[in-house]
């Protein structure tokens, strides 16, 4: 008998004044009630009846669920038939459209992007026209010229870049030809030369030349560097080198004194065998102007690798007589500015042979006292150099 049932005929039972009969295990008894009637009875209809609110809460639940899933399911099947049906018709219509929205945004970043481009166009279009002007200005007056004998370089970054680029590649390329205009042996030949001359042209413009030859006893890639920093210093200062530590280093080095200026640029070129300095003095330097006395000066500086420890060095230096923008300096005025001699009075042959005789003398001893106290500086450095290397090891 379920329990609520049975609940409900005790209840009545008692309502009654009739004994509750307990049928269970097939016995038959009577059970007396000593507690109030109505005291009890309304304790179990209170209990009763919030039991059944809540069966009829929990069953209208459990309907509202049902219905609102079932509600939500037919709502999303219409929903994807009326989806399925919007595709279909723009598939028909051949043609994927965008929302208005959506194509102003694009437009817009479009625009934003040519607008830049433009920007970034105009630049350099002002670049390449500013710089196709230089050239112009730049190539005119070297046109009657050697084609290596340029002696100008311009303030725009990217005009000196290609001024310098030309002036070294030309003096690096007619390496070969310079090497046979001024006697040299061939490179591998046991002969060396050490030499100064002193040459006048026909307007009486002098010329220094000084060849120089010789072997050392370390590999190309030990001296590498080595001796490019200070090859200008070398030939103008006439001064003890310091041993170049950074030898990719680009190199400009301005000399100025009370009445004479030069800025000579070098320039590095690395061959399989051989390491090549090429150096050239800038005359007309538009970001370092100068109103002083100037000098053609070129020089080629070389290091042949010879044998795995033995490099040859090759070097030709040729400077020029001093000249100002309103032309030659007189023989005369040089000597007695320069070289503290006296050539006043004498005719043009005489002055040409005592000035020879007199830089020869002069320079000839000053030369070698510098490449001696050269020479003494990479050895020691190289030793230097050794030494740290197997202290490191």
């Amino acid at each position: 008998m379920h329990p609520s049932a049975r609940w409900m005929r005790i209840l009545r039972q008692r309502s009654t004044g009739a004994p509750a009969m307990n049928t269970e295990g097939g016995a038959a008894c009577t059970m007396e009630v000593t507690h109030a009637p109505d005291e009890l009875d309304t304790d179990l209809l209170d209990a009763a009846d919030i039991k059944l609110q809540k069966n009829k809460y929990q069953r209208e639940k459990q309907g509202k669920y049902r219905q609102q899933e079932h509600a939500l399911r037919a709502h999303l099947r219409r929903r994807v038939a009326e989806l399925e049906a919007m595709l279909l018709r723009v598939k028909r219509r051949g043609s994927l459209m965008l929302s208005w929205e959506d194509i102003a945004i694009t437009m817009r970043e479009a625009r934003d992007v040519a607008v830049v481009e433009n920007q970034r166009l105009h630049q350099q279009i002002q670049h390449v026209r500013t710089l196709m002007n230089d050239m112009r200005r730049w190539v005119s007056p070297c046109h009657a010229n050697a084609t290596w004998r340029n002696f100008t370089l311009l303030r725009h970054p990217e005009s000196r870049k290609v001024g310098m680029e030309w002036i070294t590649q030309q003096l690096y390329h007619n390496l070969d030809n310079v090497q046979k205009q001024y006697g040299f042996p061939p490179m591998f030949s046991t002969v060396t030369e050490d030499d100064l001359n002193v040459v006048f042209d026909d307007d009486g413009c002098y010329q220094f030349i000084r060849r120089h030859e010789l072997f050392m006893q370390h590999s190309l890639d030990e001296l590498r560097g080595v001796m490019q920093a200070d090859i200008w210093q070398f030939m103008i200062n006439y001064a003890r080198l310091h041993v170049c530590r950074r030898p990719r280093a680009p190199r400009r080095l301005m000399v100025t004194s009370r009445r004479f200026a030069a800025t000579p640029h070098t320039r590095e070129f690395i061959d399989s065998d051989r390491i090549v300095y090429v150096g050239q003095q800038i005359h007309e330097d538009e970001d370092a102007p100068t109103m002083k006395l100037q000098r053609h000066r070129h020089v080629w500086y070389i290091l042949q690798r010879i044998s795995p420890t033995v490099t040859k060095i090759r070097m030709l230096f040729i400077v020029s007589s001093s000249f100002s923008k309103d032309g030659q300096t007189p023989l005369c005025d040089e000597a007695r500015g320069f070289w503290d001699l006296d050539l006043h009075g004498l005719d043009e042959d005489t002055m040409q042979r005592k000035f020879r005789q007199h830089a020869l003398a002069v320079c000839d001893v000053r030369h070698h006292q510098r490449l001696d106290q050269y020479l003494k500086s990479v050895n020691t450095y190289l030793r230097e150099r050794a030494t740290m290397r197997k202290t490191e090891l």
